[in-house]
């Protein structure tokens, strides 16, 4: 989940410095190097977003499983 929220973070910022530092190509057809380094960059800030949210729910799933079994436990007397 933290390395999913720095990946998120990072992953944006890195893509925008490699863009900034490789340029716009002159002339050409193809895509420039600036484009391909910030979309790199936002792919990977996704890629941490979802890993972030993933984690985040797997950790509130299981704070309520374990939660929920604690109350069972309780009124049960076990």
């Amino acid at each position: 989940m933290v390395l999913g929220s720095i990946l998120a973070v990072l992953g944006p910022l890195a893509g925008f410095l490699g863009g900034s530092m490789a340029g716009h190509a002159d002339g050409g057809t193809g895509l420039s190097p600036l484009f391909l380094w910030m979309f790199g960059g936002l792919v990977l800030g996704a890629i941490g977003a979802v890993i972030a949210i993933t984690g985040g729910l797997r950790w509130t799933r299981a704070r309520h499983s374990r939660q929920a079994r604690s109350e069972t436990d309780q009124r049960t007397g076990s």
